[in-house]
This record gives C-alpha cells, structure tokens and sequence, in this order.
C-alpha cells in the first residue's frame, strides 16, 4: 500500500476517534481531507462501469442502485466534468428546496474522465445527518464540478440521482427521475 494511503488512513482513524463527540460532520470532514491529500476512496476512470449501467451524462450511476439502508453504495458518472471545472468533484445530498445538504463523498481530483467513489456513511445516516428528508422522502444526489483541487473555485451542478429512503427507513431505492408528484 502506498504510505501516502497508509498515513491517509492513519488519520481519518485519529480524526474519527478524536472528533466523535463533536458530530458526523467534522469526522466527514476529516475522511474528505484524508481523499485529496491521499486519494483514499476517489476514482478516476469509472466510465466503463457506469456506461455498462445504460446511464445518461446527466445521470449519476449508484451500485447497487436500492436495498437495505445500511450500505454505503459506490457511485460514478458517464462523463468528465465540463472544461472550466475540472479541477474536483464531489457528490453532494440536497435538501427538499434544493440546497445543499452536505458533502458524501470524497473529492475526486483531476475530473477530466468519468469518476466516482464510495459515499462516505450509509444511507440511513446520510438522510438522518446530512439533509432535512425525512423517511419516506426522496433526496436529490448531485455532482458538483469545482475549477480548483479540494472542491474549491467556481462550481457547476451536473449529474444527478433521486435517492428515496423508505416510510421506515430501512430501505432505499434510486432512480434517474424524480418521483411523480
């Protein structure tokens, strides 16, 4: 294992025990820091599984795409990001009046291919900690394409999923467009 993964690791373990009392979202923090300096997590070059998935370039590719809430599915897109923002991505959770939840996944850097990664907690808890949908809902998943490393310049919104967490949250399934209603 390269050391740069190793001393990674290393410290979203320490983070993750050292933080645990503050809340989600500051270890959250500490796994997407971990991703750009030690690429834990990111992928560059996940089209050939996505374009498998018969996805559109608009559309973000979840494995698997429904089941028990407690997985932490993978995800990747059909294309790179748009010329402009192709320093990072990252995949955001958006609120029911469409802004941005939180972050929940890695960044990727250098997006100029198709990519993807492992959503940083289960479903269940990314409802739960990461938008204001509450069981029974459905949460819009989104890309957001940066023009600097880190998820930091301007930033373009593009691919997406709907994700719905079941009546009792023990379940999701997703899909590419939004629910009837």
């Amino acid at each position: 294992m390269d050391s740069r993964v190793r001393n990674a690791i290393g410290a979203v373990s320490t983070a993750g025990m050292q933080t645990r009392g503050r809340g989600g979202r500051v270890w959250l923090a500490a796994v997407l820091a971990s991703c750009v300096v030690g690429g834990l997590g990111c992928s560059a070059g996940a089209g050939a599984q996505a374009a498998a998935s018969g996805a559109t370039a608009t559309e973000v590719i979840l494995k698997p795409t429904h089941g028990v809430s407690t997985l932490k599915p993978t995800w990747s897109v059909t294309q790179a990001c748009p010329t402009g923002y192709q320093g990072s991505g990252v995949l955001y959770t958006l609120n029911s009046d469409g802004s941005i939840g939180s972050i929940m996944s890695p960044v990727v850097p250098h997006v100029t291919s198709p990519f993807g990664g492992t959503v940083l907690v289960n479903v269940e808890k990314t409802f739960a900690l990461g938008t204001n949908i509450k069981p029974g809902g459905t949460s819009r998943w989104i890309v957001g394409c940066d023009a600097g490393i880190g998820a930091t310049g301007k930033e373009k919104l593009t691919q997406s999923v709907y994700v719905t967490l079941s009546a009792d949250g023990k379940s999701f399934t997703s899909s590419f467009s939004p629910p009837a209603g």
